[in-house]
């Protein structure tokens, strides 16, 4: 069981990262909660975690990229060296107040090739 409570620390030292970053300009952070998953997504025995982050901005969805790609958020330790971010439009969250020009978006993150360590979900 060891290997899962790893990779969900790694995973959660990302997540974490990511909200110490401060958001773009127009942009805020609609909720500290992510969804998080670990899996084997591209190569077996390679664990690739995946968080998502919903936000809302003005600002277009190549903007919001290009801003993460160029903050320097550190991967975790023993996975590749940088992080992947992708971004799309969201449905709108219910109980979440937009502005005017507000839509909701999703920031994807990856952090990949790290070694599934016998952690079930990468094998």
């Amino acid at each position: 069981m060891a290997p899962v409570w790893i990779h969900d620390h790694q995973m959660a030292g990302v997540a974490d990262r990511f909200l110490d970053h401060p958001p773009p300009p127009e942009t805020s952070i609609s909720s500290t909660d992510y969804h998080g998953s670990v899996g084997a997504y591209d190569m077996k025995d390679m664990c690739t975690f995946r968080l998502r982050f919903d936000l809302s901005t003005t600002l277009s969805l190549d903007e919001i990229a290009g801003y993460y790609r160029a903050a320097g958020i550190r991967p975790s330790e023993g996975g590749n060296d940088s992080l992947e971010f992708m971004v799309w439009e969201s449905p709108h969250l219910t109980g979440y107040r937009y502005g005017v020009d507000d839509r909701p978006v999703i920031v994807e993150i990856q952090d990949r090739d790290h070694g599934s360590f016998w952690d079930l979900r990468c094998m």
